[in-house]
C-alpha cells in the first residue's frame, strides 16, 4: 500500500489542518489559516520509504522539518541515524542495547545502580559521522 501526496507545491507556504474544538478558528472546516491556533501538517510519505513490518503491524519511519539549512548538512543529518557509530562503552557497569533508529538514540541499560560517571567512544567517521547524538538511559 503506497500513500503519496503528489500536490508538492503545497509544501511551499506553511498550513496546517484545524483542531476542532480546540482549534475553533474560522476556517473551510480542515485548513486552518491562523499560526497560533493548535494544527498539524502532513505526515505521510512524499517518497517511498522503506516499510517495516512487525507481526501485524507495518510502519515506516520518517522526518519532516522546516530549516534553512543547506543539503550537506541535511545529509550529514540523516547519515548520523542511518548509519549511526558504534558505541563503544567503557566499564560494567552499562550496556549498549544499539541504536534505535525509530527514536533515533542509543538505548543504554544500567545493570545496577545508575553510575556516577559514563564513559563511552562514538566511532564517528565520514560514512558514520556524529551529529548531535541523543541518549535514553533504564534499568
Amino acid at each position: 500500500m503506497h500513500i503519496r501526496f503528489n500536490d508538492l507545491k503545497s509544501y511551499d507556504r506553511a498550513g496546517g489542518c484545524n483542531h476542532f474544538p480546540v482549534g475553533q478558528a474560522r476556517c473551510d472546516g480542515r485548513t486552518t489559516r491562523m499560526a497560533d491556533r493548535p494544527s498539524h501538517c502532513s505526515g505521510f510519505p512524499i517518497s517511498d520509504p522503506v516499510i517495516h513490518e512487525d507481526g501485524d503491524r507495518f510502519y515506516w519511519c520518517g522526518l519532516y522539518g522546516m530549516k534553512d539549512v543547506g543539503i550537506d548538512r541535511i545529509v550529514r543529518l540523516g547519515r548520523s541515524w542511518a548509519y549511526a557509530p558504534e558505541l563503544i562503552l567503557n566499564g560494567l557497569e552499562t550496556e549498549t542495547m544499539g541504536f534505535d533508529r525509530s527514536r533515533r538514540c542509543y538505548q543504554l541499560l544500567h545493570k545496577g545502580e545508575r553510575p556516577s560517571d559514563l564513559e563511552f567512544t562514538l566511532q564517528g567517521s565520514r560514512d558514520n559521522p556524529v551529529v548531535n547524538p541523543a541518549f535514553f538511559t533504564g534499568h
